[in-house]
């Protein structure tokens, strides 16, 4: 539906606002949403089919009400349509109520607004509805036309008798109306004629070029309609076919129709002589109650004239009550005087209700924050057990705390102690590696000068196989060698522990502590362990030293025991003179060595490694021919992988000390965090206690306060209000019946005047002397007087 067709619609139902002299404003389609001025619409119509108080005039934004209102409108619309109209409407399926209700939707008003046109247009009263669409604009009046003609034309009709009634009945209702909005579109369309005529001839060159234009364009849709002209034709081939079946249904259709109409027209006379008789036994029941009738109204006549006379005494009673009434009448206005006031001092009491109402309020809001403070006592010894176990856990964690720092403390003693028997062994464990590099130098120039001299090779090959283990097979290099890798390794995974401890997040504290205690015993039980081993590393120590005293004694016997050192002089010295023979292989300590044999203190001093090669060194420091000493080699081997293990088992325990160390220290923070934080808790209780102590006070203090304060004046102005509303409620119930009395007693004496009136006419017009019961003008009007007195008695 167009914008124009809205409008008109909208103007339409704006002509009812001085029909149904409603306030609500319909400036836009949305104003009819709710659908309350629409049904006023409706009702005003046909009262029938809708009943206003089953409207809600005031939905609001509440859709549920909105679709209420506008489905009751729906079935009103509908069944005015079929009852009336003859017309099969199903308005729910045209209209969607809903829709209307929730997203008050523009177009679905529209057409339930046309619908209710179609009702005004084809109603009894359709002239009071198409009088306000006279007298609109002619596009207003084109619209509403073609809408009226599209509601005609469209709904079925329930029955051919109804559709042909419907349509006769259209017909001569709109008739007139439809040639008057012709005439005025005519006179329009005239008199936009003139106008054009009086054009100017600019305006006409104008028009000339836009008519150019015009078919311009108008060749284009021609070629346009040309092919759709084809694409028609070839529709028509196929609609011409349909429309051969259709012919041959239709024929078919027929001849039920004639079967039907011939069977219809059969029991339209046979019920046409049922109704026959009906009706002439209903007129002969008429004629004899008509002839009762008459003989009732005979009866009446009589009686009228009895009844006169009972009138006339009832009008001198009815005069002495009229001055009873007028006593009656003074008392009255003075109670309404009394009322008034009684009215005014009723308004006083409301304020002072309206006081007793906040003191209400301020006492109940009083009793909560009470209630509330109870509760809140109540919960008071369940905190206090809290503080209390919090307090012993302090105090538990403080005595923990203390022994773990003891035990740390203890620990870390023991873990220096170990670290200075860790550095002298590592010192130890250097000079040997240097003493080593030392003698294989030596045993390089040894293995030189046995190629060179072939005497003494024999001698000494012997010597060589007998002590031929490699040192370092014997000193255990790749011990040595993993160890130190092994050191780099456990280094960096302690750094990366201690870097993943310092991240740990404080929801674990508890079971840090737990974890606390746990390693507390097991580094009891390492202590115990490490000072075994401790026990059993200086034993074994003990035993080194006195390997290292017989050792030492034996280099001093194999000194002793040397055979030929004048023989190794001499070919030192042939070595030395013999210009192009080899250089020589003088061998001396390096300041290693000297420091070791100066340090030793021996003349002749031997070295572990020097064992190993079975070289001794003589006492100018120059290394003599090897002596093979059985149990050495093994003795020196032995030790040297004893103090490999040792180290690697002193790394460890380090180790682990410091991993143990870094958890107790972390332990400490978490206990030193949670002493805060218990403290912190503490403070808030107490300041929580102090506030509740303080508001307790204060509560006590209003409310005793209040109570003797207030509580006093509210019962005295409940005692008042009580009283006085009792006094209005009586006068209230003496007022109605004053005026109940007043009412009654004005319509006596207005009928008694009336009566009185009417007597005197009478009198006065009634003939004087023996022509009184003479048949006269006078006797005749006083019985028509009677009868109109009669009518409007049965009328009242």
């Amino acid at each position: 539906m167009d914008d124009t067709a809205q409008r008109s619609l909208l103007l339409w139902v704006q002509s009812f606002h001085e029909k149904l002299a409603s306030d609500a404003q319909t400036s836009s389609m949305e104003d009819l949403c709710d659908g309350v001025f629409l049904s006023k619409i409706m009702h005003h119509i046909d009262a029938e089919y809708v009943n206003l108080e089953q409207i809600n005039e005031q939905p609001g934004t509440n859709w549920a009400l909105k679709s209420n209102n506008l489905k009751t409108l729906l079935r009103a619309v509908e069944q005015f349509y079929t009852d009336e109209l003859g017309q099969i409407c199903h308005a729910d399926e045209i209209v969607d109520p809903l829709l209307i209700a929730k997203e008050s939707d523009v177009h679905e008003v529209a057409k339930l607004t046309e619908l209710l046109l179609g009702c005004a247009v084809q109603c009894p009263n359709k002239s009071e509805y198409i009088h306000p669409i006279m007298q609109m604009g002619a596009s207003e009046q084109a619209s509403l036309m073609h809408a009226i003609e599209n509601l005609m034309h469209r709904f079925q009709p329930t029955s051919p008798g109804a559709a042909s009634n419907a349509s006769r009945r259209n017909s001569m209702a709109h008739g007139a109306s439809f040639d008057e909005v012709a005439s005025q579109s005519s006179m329009s369309s005239a008199s936009a004629t003139a106008l054009a005529a009086g054009s100017s001839a600019e305006a006409l060159a104008a028009q000339l070029a836009q008519a150019l234009e015009r078919s311009s364009s108008m060749e284009l849709r021609y070629l346009d309609m040309e092919r759709e002209k084809r694409e028609l034709t070839e529709r028509f081939e196929l609609t011409l076919s349909e429309h051969r079946d259709l012919a041959d249904k239709y024929k078919a259709l027929e001849s039920e129709r004639d079967q039907l109409r011939n069977e219809r027209q059969n029991t339209l006379t046979r019920d046409n002589k049922k109704i026959q008789q009906i009706v002439d036994n209903e007129v002969h029941a008429l004629q004899m109650q008509m002839e009762e009738k008459d003989l009732e109204l005979n009866r009446v006549k009589r009686e009228s004239g009895e009844r006169l006379m009972v009138l006339e005494n009832e009008v001198r009673r009815q005069a002495d009550e009229l001055d009873i009434s007028r006593s009656k009448l003074g008392t009255l206005n003075k109670l309404e005087a009394s009322v008034s006031k009684y009215k005014k001092k009723l308004e006083e009491m409301n304020s002072l209700r309206g006081q007793v109402r906040e003191l209400e309020t301020l006492n109940a809001q009083y009793l909560d924050k009470v209630v509330d403070l109870e509760s809140t006592i109540k919960t008071m010894p369940g905190l206090k057990g809290l503080v209390e176990k919090y307090k012993n856990q302090v105090v538990e964690l403080e005595t923990a705390n203390v022994q773990a720092s003891s035990n740390l403390n203890v620990k870390e003693q023991k873990i220096r102690r170990l670290q200075e028997e860790l550095d002298s062994a590592l010192g130890g464990k250097e000079f040997l590696e240097s003493q080593v590099e030392e003698l294989r130098t030596q045993l390089s120039s040894m293995q030189y000068r046995e190629s060179a001299d072939d005497a003494m090779a024999a001698g000494e090959s012997s010597a060589v196989n007998g002590g031929g283990l490699s040192a370092d097979v014997l000193l255990g290099r790749d011990s040595v060698s993993g160890l130190w890798e092994r050191l780099a390794r456990l280094e960096r995974e302690n750094a990366e522990l201690k870097s993943g401890n310092a991240d740990a997040g404080q929801a674990e504290l508890t079971n840090d502590l737990d974890m606390a205690v746990k390693a507390k015993k097991a580094l009891e039980v390492s202590l115990f362990q490490m000072q075994k081993q401790n026990d059993q590393l200086s034993e074994d120590l003990r035993n080194a030293r006195i390997q290292n005293e017989q050792q030492q004694q034996m280099l001093s016997q194999l000194q002793q025991a040397q055979v030929h050192p004048q023989q190794q002089l001499q070919t030192q010295q042939q070595w030395q003179s013999t210009p192009d023979g080899p250089e020589p292989m003088q061998v001396s300590n390096d300041m290693a060595v000297s420091e070791g044999a100066a340090a030793a203190g021996a003349v002749g001093y031997a070295t572990a490694a020097t064992l190993e090669a079975g070289v001794a060194l003589g006492p100018g420091g120059t290394m003599q021919a090897p002596v093979l000493i059985p149990g050495s080699v093994v003795v020196t081997s032995s030790n040297n992988a004893l103090s490999s293990a040792q180290i690697a088992e002193y790394q460890d325990k380090l180790e682990k000390l410091e991993i143990e160390a870094e958890a107790v220290d972390s332990l400490r923070a978490t206990v030193t965090e949670l002493t805060k934080r218990l403290k912190e808790k503490e403070s808030v209780i107490n300041e929580l206690s102090e506030q509740r102590a303080k508001l307790e006070n204060y509560t006590k203090k209003t409310l005793h306060a209040v109570q003797t304060k207030y509580m006093v004046a509210v019962s005295s102005h409940r005692n008042q209000i009580n009283e006085k509303q009792e006094r209005v409620d009586f006068l209230e119930k003496k007022m109605k019946e004053v005026r109940a009395s007043y009412s009654r007693e004005q319509a006596l004496m207005m009928s008694s005047f009336y009566e009185i009136g009417t007597e005197m006419q009478r009198r006065t017009m009634m003939p004087q002397g023996p022509a009184a019961g003479a048949p006269g003008a006078g006797s005749w009007l006083a019985n028509k007087r009677t009868e109109e007195r009669a009518k409007r008695r049965q009328g009242a």
